[in-house]
């Protein structure tokens, strides 16, 4: 009893540090929680959409047009799909990385507007709110007028980044927007590439990709480079591989 009786006095004595460090613990395990909490859902938000819409798992970029996407696809059980950019400088310093409207691979998410039509484009909203852009404003793409149709979000572009060497986004200095495919060919600028989604299991996709790389390694003769990305869904890390 004499030694309950001298914990509790001393406590009452040191009231504010043993408080203190309760406060500190429970306001601990809260955040834990909490924050333990908003991983899980932003994962399943981020599973989802990269599932709806679409996220490749690899692109890969060649010297020559891939003529059987048909056969390719059904071969390996995947949907490829072909897509150009071009990275357009707006101004000094300022890089607008135009890429081509797909409806297979990488299917833009649009937040706001619709979808472009003829002569029109999506654009990330960071990029609007940097420059003060609405929906209906215009851009100048190498003298051809485009009306924002409205804004995107594109599901390999999530963290919008000009290349994987940089760390942090910055919307005055780089951002993406989305044109299409006709409206890309009359730019007649660009590079072409490829990516692919597979079909099915979501376990082994190393292996798959190993085995389609290996077939076209063997099956286009004239394409003597190769440029894989490969897509860790995960880590959000592409990894290039260079097939000379």
């Amino acid at each position: 009893m004499v030694i309950n009786k001298k914990i509790e006095r001393t406590i009452m004595e040191n009231k504010s540090q043993y408080f203190g460090s309760l406060a500190l613990i429970i306001i601990s395990c809260l955040l834990f929680t909490m924050f333990n909490q908003l991983k899980s859902n932003m994962n399943k938000i981020t599973s989802s959409f990269e599932e709806n819409y679409n996220l490749e798992d690899a692109s890969f970029v060649t010297e020559k047009k891939i003529l059987d996407v048909k056969s390719l696809e059904s071969k390996f059980n995947m949907v490829l799909e072909e897509s150009t950019s071009v990275d357009y400088e707006v101004s000094s310093g300022k890089i607008l990385r135009i890429l081509t409207y797909n409806t297979k691979v990488n299917i833009p998410a649009v937040t706001e507007g619709k979808l472009p039509d003829k002569g029109e484009i999506l654009i990330d909203p960071a990029y609007a709110r940097a420059n003060k852009l609405k929906i209906g404003d215009h851009i100048t793409l190498y003298k051809n007028i485009f009306e924002i149709s409205g804004f995107m979000s594109l599901p390999n572009y999530i963290y919008p980044l000009k290349s994987e060497n940089d760390l942090l986004s910055d919307p005055n200095s780089f951002e993406i927007a989305v044109i299409g495919k006709d409206d890309f060919d009359k730019i007649n600028m660009g590079s072409r590439s490829y990516s692919i989604r597979f079909k099915g299991s979501r376990n082994n996709l190393n292996f798959r990709m190993s085995n389609v790389k290996d077939y076209l390694n063997c099956n286009t003769r004239g394409n003597i480079r190769y440029n894989f990305g490969w897509f860790c869904p995960k880590a959000h890390v592409k990894f290039n591989d260079y097939l000379l």
